[in-house]
This record gives C-alpha cells, structure tokens and sequence, in this order.
C-alpha cells in the first residue's frame, strides 16, 4: 500500500467519523428534547394522569460500604453500585462487588425493580446519573436506590428522573467539606406527573425504538475508531510498509 493510498483510506474513515460524530449528536439532542416532551410536558395534557411528589409515587433506600480490610466482604457474587460505575442507563456489571456478608455488615440489597441516582459526589457539578441494573444489586452512601410503588414502571422512573435532570442539578448543594450533594427532602418534594400504565407503555416504546437507533449509531462509531486505530497500529508495526521509493 503506497502513501498515497494509506492517505486516501485514513482520510476516508476520518470523513466517516466525523459524519458519524454529527449524526449521533443531533441523536442526542433529540433524545435530550424527546424526554421533556413525553416525560415531562406530555402526561399533564392526558386523562388519568397522577399527580403529585417524587415522594407519593416511590419509595427511598440508602446504601454503604463494608470494611474494605475484611476480605470475606469482597469479590463475591453481588453487584456493588457506586457513582464511578454510573456510565450508562443500563448498568450491566460494576467494578467492585459484595459477598451476602459484605451487604449484611454494611451495604443494602436493592430490588430489580430499583433505579439508582447519584446524591453525592463531584460528578454533580454538571451531571446527574441515573441507572438501572437488570438484578438485585448492592450499592454505597453516594447512591439511592429509589423503588418505584403502584402503577410506575421502573424503566419510566428511569427516563423520568433522566428528563428532570436539569431539576435535579438546580437543587445540588455542597456539603461541608465542598463535596456536592443532593438532600433527600429537596428529591422527595420534586413535583411529578405519572400518567396511566398504557401511556408509560407507549412512551417506553417510542424511547426504545430512538435509543434502538442510537446504539446502532455508536456501535458504527466504535468500529470506525477501531479501524483506524487498526490501519495506524499496521503502519507503525511495519506489518504494512511504505514502499522507499514513495516514502522518500
């Protein structure tokens, strides 16, 4: 492959990164303006739409952390939740986790029905985590597990408090070391509209289709990136080389 051609082939995934790059913003722009409207502006137009606090729909839990010089606390079966692990809506695994001893000598269990909210930590200066894990988990002091009661679906709570986030952030506090955090009293008092099980099902149907799309789109992205990478590490291995003649 000549240079001419190693240009050619970079330049193109580049264009095709960029592309992608604009393609999943705007995706996540719509996202961002798709959740107010249907989680937020939408059910106070509907009949049997619910009305009141956080606090009337859910119930609260907190967590902690074990001993960390007790090993038998450690490394075993259960998913231990903190911020650091809250990258994503859909929590699938977390660095650490407790044995059934760890949870009971300082943690909590949440149920699979819990949504996990991030209330103290820096990361609250400009983001406000929100996740799910598809099981029963354990989690830390920074977290609230909050378990949805009655007719509220656990994944709407989810998209709930992701289309309130911007509430959330205006109600962070610092703690007295500077750390910022969110009160429980300020979460609980939290005005909500919950419209009926059919409307919650309709709503989730549309969310799933767009991020449906949107994993597809950062997937695409992914393997760009791992192309490239891929064309780069070649070169620099040796493994594909620049004739001397075009090199020179």
């Amino acid at each position: 492959m000549d240079q001419r051609r190693i240009a050619e082939v970079l330049d193109a995934l580049d264009d095709q990164i960029r592309s992608g790059g604009l393609i999943f913003t705007k995706l996540q722009d719509l996202k961002r303006g798709v959740l107010r409207d249907l989680l937020v502006v939408r059910p106070n137009t509907l009949s049997g739409t619910r009305r009141g606090i956080l606090d009337d729909f859910v119930d609260w839990a907190s967590g902690g952390t074990p001993s960390k010089s007790n090993a038998q606390y450690w490394n075993g079966s259960i998913p231990w939740v903190t911020p650091k692990d809250m990258k994503s809506a859909l929590l699938q695994r977390t660095a650490d986790s407790l044995t059934s001893r760890g949870v009971s000598a300082g943690s909590r269990l949440a149920p699979e029905e819990a949504v996990f909210i991030v209330v103290r930590g820096m990361i609250l200066a400009h983001t406000f985590p929100v996740s799910r894990v598809p099981r029963v988990a354990a989690f830390n002091q920074d977290v609230k597990a909050v378990v949805p009661r009655g007719d509220l679906l656990p994944e709407y709570l989810k998209y709930w408090f992701m289309a309130n986030a911007d509430t959330f952030l205006r109600l962070v506090g610092e703690s007295t070391h500077g750390t910022k955090k969110l009160d429980l009293p300020d979460l609980k008092s939290i005005p909500a509209a919950i419209p009926a099980m059919h409307e919650q099902r309709r709503t989730l149907s549309m969310l799933h289709t767009l991020d449906a799309r949107i994993g597809f789109e950062t997937d695409l992205l992914q393997k760009l990136r791992r192309e490239k990478a891929g064309v780069l590490t070649d070169l620099l291995s040796g493994y594909v080389r620049v004739p001397q003649e075009t090199a020179s």
